[in-house]
């Protein structure tokens, strides 16, 4: 997989799963328009496993589903 696809069709391809991005490009905002998609799965620990495995250099993460309002993020 290494197919550059922007974040609609991310989310239209790979729905309710975690996608590893490389070379992302961002707005000002820093939300991400569109990248290679290096990996996807429907988890987490999976992406960034894969991230450490790759060491793409620049990468991002995405989850493509919808976050629960009740949930608590750590940066």
């Amino acid at each position: 997989m290494d197919d550059i696809l922007n974040v609609e069709q991310m989310r239209s391809q790979f729905p309710s799963e975690w996608v590893l991005i490389g070379d992302p490009v961002e707005s000002e905002d820093l939300e991400i328009i569109r990248g290679r998609v290096l990996f996807h799965s429907p988890s987490a620990d999976a992406a960034y496993r894969k991230a450490v495995e790759l060491q793409p250099g620049r990468f991002a993460t995405l989850y493509t589903g919808e976050t629960p309002t009740d949930m608590e993020y750590a940066l």
